[in-house]
């Protein structure tokens, strides 16, 4: 923003402020992926864990991610484990990131716990959580266990949504498992979507009607019938395997097949016009009344020709 002071001479003293960025969105949900460990120790005649967990795919376009937020549960939403909210400073925004953690508690093996993970942008938003559930495997042989160590398997119907292939049927978010007959999951495979693209006036499919195109990004519409002075939108909905949707409007575009009207030129700059001039070294010209009631005239060219002299586009000057 700038802000001018102006004295009675007319001279002027300008100032700006510092960048400011409105970021309205909440960062893009990512998930918990492998590898993710666990090992107990002893210290000063008390049993710790040191936990190891790696995550990826939250992104902000706007403002950047500016912390991960973890908790580590025996329930569901929890924090008894990690004794509140686990803080990380991001690396690298969107990419695989992993950390470790000192917990003052102990990991039973093949019990199960629950990770959430939440990411917040520099405007002060948070993501939507994303939670699952996974099961400490213990590797090896330990005389106790406060010796064990071992890695998380994430649990059947439990994964991530960003971690599922088309066979998969996790539960998102909480939200109750599709089915308890196909149990298996990949550890890290391309998310599944079908994008579906519809066309007309506001946020609706009254010209073209919803067209279902896989993973394209782009699609071209043909055979319709478009009037001018006319604003239309493309709408595009992704759904996921889950069936879970997101839907975004394109800002508009209008029709505009019209020549802008003729207005009046006059060889004076002075709004009229003079049978003749008496400097040889310049000429002025002046114009008025050109409109275009669709999308506004965008520029003038002008041009100097003898009577009866054909022009080319060539010979037009832009103003």
């Amino acid at each position: 923003m700038f802000v001018s002071a102006c004295n009675a001479a007319g001279l002027c003293s300008t100032c700006q402020t510092n960048e400011l960025l409105i970021d309205a969105s909440p960062p893009h949900t990512g998930g918990f992926m492998q590898p993710m460990s666990w090992k107990n120790y002893i210290t000063a005649n008390k049993t710790m864990v040191n936990v190891t967990l790696s995550w990826y795919g939250f992104t902000d376009e706007e403002s950047e991610i500016k912390m991960y937020y973890i908790t580590v549960s025996r329930s569901y939403s929890g924090e008894d484990m990690s004794e509140g909210k686990l803080s990380v400073i991001p690396t690298d925004d969107g990419k695989e990131i992993t950390a470790s953690f000192t917990l003052n508690n102990e990991i039973i093996t093949n019990e199960k716990i629950v990770l959430t993970i939440l990411a917040e942008n520099y405007a002060g938003l948070n993501s939507t959580a994303a939670k699952v559930t996974v099961v400490a495997v213990q590797t090896g042989n330990f005389k106790s266990l406060s010796e064990a160590q071992g890695y998380f398997e994430i649990e059947k119907h439990s994964c991530d949504v960003h971690y599922c292939d088309g066979s998969c049927t996790c539960a998102v978010f909480g939200r109750p498992c599709l089915s308890d007959e196909i149990p298996e999951c990949s550890s890290k495979a391309d998310i599944k979507t079908n994008v579906n693209i519809s066309t007309g006036l506001a946020n609706g499919n009254d010209i073209v009607q919803v067209s279902n195109v896989g993973l394209s990004t782009n699609f071209t519409v043909t055979r319709v019938r478009l009037e001018p002075g006319i604003k239309y939108f493309f709408t595009v909905t992704a759904v996921n395997i889950l069936g879970l949707n997101s839907q975004k409007s394109s800002d508009g575009f209008l029709i505009d097949t019209d020549n802008p009207i003729h207005g009046v030129v006059y060889n004076t700059g002075r709004f009229m016009d003079s049978s003749f001039q008496g400097e040889a070294d310049s000429l002025n010209i002046s114009w008025t009344g050109f409109v275009d009631h669709y999308s506004g005239i965008q520029s003038y060219y002008v041009a100097l020709a003898e009577v009866n002299e054909t022009l080319n586009q060539g010979d037009f000057i832009k103003r």
